[in-house]
C-alpha cells in the first residue's frame, strides 16, 4: 500500500509525491507535467510535457497552485485507490482494497470513471471528475430553476466559460448531499452525449467522505467519513 499526502487547494485535489504537488484529476485520461517521469512506490511512469494541448504553465493560469503536473487516469487506473480528504491522504494499491461502505457500479469511458447519480428525481450517468470544481448537468434539467449566481470555469479543449450556478441535492447509492451545479457550453455537452454521459459529478462531495475507486473491478465505494482505517499517513518510498 502506498500512502501519500492529499490536500484540497483552490477547490482542486493535490497529491504530494516526493515533495512535489500533482493535481489529481480522475476526469483526465493522461498524465503530464514538467517532470519526465513519476515514481509511485516501486513503479515508474513516463510523463508527457502536455496533455490535450495544455501544459502545466497554462494550467496554473487557471489553478494558481505551484505544481509539477497533472496525475490522470492512465496512471491512477493501474491501482485501487482511496481518495481520503477527511484524513488528508491518498491510498494506492496494486492489490484489491477491501472496504465496507456504500457500493456503486462503476463504468468507464477512455479510462475516465462514470457513476449513476440521481438529481431532481432523474437517474443520470455522470463522469466522476475530481478535476471539476462543481457538477455539470444538461440545460433542460435546470431550465425551470432560478440560478443562485454564476461561475467561471475552464476546460482544455474549450477555454474559459461562464455558467449559471445552482445548488442541488445529489444522491449516490442512497447517500444525499448538496453540491453546486452548472451547465456546460454546447460543444462540451455534445462531447458528453457522444460518450453516453448525462453530466459531470464534481469533487465537492469528496471533502466530507472518503471514496474507494477500482476501475479494474468496476466499483466505487463511499466510505464512512469518521473512522480511519489501519495505518496512519506515511510517505511513500
Amino acid at each position: 500500500m502506498i500512502t501519500l499526502p492529499l490536500s484540497y487547494l483552490e477547490r482542486h485535489l493535490f497529491v504530494e509525491v516526493q515533495g512535489q504537488k500533482w493535481l489529481l484529476d480522475t476526469g483526465f485520461p493522461t498524465t503530464f507535467g514538467n517532470s519526465t517521469s513519476l515514481r509511485l512506490g516501486g513503479d515508474e511512469y513516463p510523463v508527457a510535457n502536455s496533455g490535450m494541448g495544455i501544459t502545466v504553465d497554462a494550467l496554473t493560469e487557471h489553478v494558481p497552485v505551484e505544481m509539477v503536473g497533472l496525475l490522470g487516469m492512465d496512471v491512477l487506473g493501474q491501482y485501487d485507490f482511496v481518495l481520503d480528504l477527511p484524513n488528508h491522504r491518498l491510498l494506492l494499491s496494486r492489490e484489491p482494497i477491501e472496504r465496507e461502505g456504500v457500493t456503486l457500479d462503476l463504468d468507464e469511458y477512455m479510462d475516465v470513471p462514470l457513476v449513476h447519480a440521481t438529481v431532481r428525481g432523474q437517474e443520470l450517468r455522470m463522469f466522476l471528475d475530481t478535476g471539476a470544481m462543481i457538477s455539470f448537468l444538461q440545460k433542460d434539467l435546470v431550465s425551470d430553476l432560478e440560478p443562485v449566481g454564476s461561475f467561471v470555469d475552464f476546460y482544455p479543449m474549450h477555454g474559459t466559460f461562464e455558467t449559471p450556478l445552482f445548488e442541488l441535492e445529489h444522491e449516490l447509492g442512497g447517500v444525499r448531499f448538496v453540491a453546486s451545479a452548472g451547465v456546460l457550453p454546447e460543444f462540451l455537452n455534445l462531447m458528453l452525449s457522444l460518450a453516453g454521459a448525462d453530466g459531470v459529478l464534481g469533487n465537492q462531495f469528496l471533502v466530507q467522505r472518503p471514496v474507494l475507486l477500482s476501475l479494474r473491478n468496476r466499483v466505487a465505494v463511499l466510505l464512512d467519513p469518521h473512522p480511519k482505517d489501519e495505518g496512519g499517513p506515511e510517505a511513500a518510498p
